[in-house]
């Protein structure tokens, strides 16, 4: 989960920064370790954050 974690942090970097595939790629990696650990709400957070509008 700590790897998701990261992932999550670096994709709400690189949005911030305005690169946005790299953001996206890092939101559905982190999307999917959360899910593999369970963490639905935090898998659900990935998954609003990779749709919502730039």
């Amino acid at each position: 989960m700590w790897l998701a974690m990261a992932r999550q942090s670096r994709g709400e970097l690189a949005a911030a920064q305005g690169r946005l595939d790299a953001a996206l790629d890092d939101y559905v990696e982190a999307q999917a370790g959360y899910a593999a650990a369970g963490n639905e709400y935090e898998a659900a957070r990935c998954l609003a954050a990779a749709a919502a509008p730039a």
